[in-house]
């Protein structure tokens, strides 16, 4: 198999396995819907938090009430789903008899419980953090070695968070002391710039076009972006291009890397393109940058 095929399947994996986290936040998050917890209360997602040492904590979902706060680390897997505890290893067997192992949940869960518990003393809240591992794909199976670890299957959730208000009967926070951790909770986000593995020369240069699917290259002619392979014009295939090139290679963009980006020959004619599109500028002259916006699309 040649490298690239090997980076194209490896490319699927990682997009099937964002889906599939992405469906899973998705369950849990209609499972919530079904119930109420009766007084004021977060239910937060994606945190993402450095520790004091620069390391990153990508949380999946938080219960945050007036009694406790939950850490849920959320798992949409297949396969009879196995732990040995005193190798932290975690893993699934396939139908096929093939085994696969995962990083161990518990002791990821378990290092967000620690960070947590140390944001919230250092704001004085006084709160107990408690972990579990929700499954939300149904054709999971859990074997014995899961048992009284703290991990179920979605559809346990109400009962789960039952047994935690009766574990903590007492609230441990009133309702504007819960509101000013949830804002320094908030506030203590860290969203990182996911990491670029993908070469500048490995990627199909161009305004691709929309209607083909984007196989076709399209030529700026007119004001106007036409492709000759189904002869449509689209002023907004540009756009199409910069998400991908601020996604893919950088944010950043100069005139010439436009250039060579889009195919377009004159520095002049790039130069009002760039202008027209309201992108932001750093430098002047031949060493001026343009800002791809996040939204550029919106533009």
């Amino acid at each position: 198999m040649h490298r690239t095929d090997e980076e194209l399947l490896d490319y699927h994996a990682r997009l099937a396995n964002l889906e599939a986290g992405f469906y899973g936040e998705q369950r849990s998050d209609r499972e919530f819907a079904d119930f109420t917890i009766p007084h004021k209360h977060y239910l937060l997602h994606n945190l993402e938090l450095l520790n004091p040492q620069g390391f990153p904590h990508q949380i999946d979902s938080v219960v945050f009430t007036l009694h406790f706060l939950l850490i849920l680390e959320i798992k949409h897997i297949t396969g009879q789903l196995f732990y040995k505890p005193g190798h932290h290893e975690f893993g699934r067997i396939r139908q096929n008899g093939t085994k696969e192992n995962f990083s161990d949940p518990f002791e990821q869960a378990y290092r967000h419980k620690l960070l947590l518990e140390d944001m919230l003393c250092s704001w004085g809240t006084n709160l107990p953090v408690e972990y579990a591992v929700i499954i939300t794909n149904q054709n999971a199976m859990l074997d014995s070695s899961l048992q009284g670890l703290p991990i179920f299957h979605v559809s346990g959730l109400r009962r789960s968070l039952h047994q935690l208000f009766a574990k903590y009967p007492e609230a441990r926070l009133t309702e504007p002391a819960l509101e000013k951790a949830g804002e320094q909770l908030l506030g203590a986000i860290q969203r990182t710039t996911p990491k670029r593995r993908v070469a500048l020369d490995r990627l199909k240069k161009g305004v691709l076009c929309p209607s083909c699917d984007f196989q076709a290259a399209m030529h700026y002619t007119a004001g106007n972006w036409h492709c000759s392979a189904c002869n449509k014009r689209d002023k907004k295939a540009l756009l199409h291009a910069l998400e991908d090139y601020r996604l893919l290679v950088s944010e950043r963009i100069t005139n010439k890397e436009f250039r060579d980006f889009t195919g377009i020959d004159s520095i002049q004619v790039a130069s009002k393109i760039l202008s027209r599109l309201g992108f932001e500028k750093v430098g002047d002259k031949r060493g001026r940058v343009y800002i791809i916006p996040e939204d550029c699309r919106k533009e």
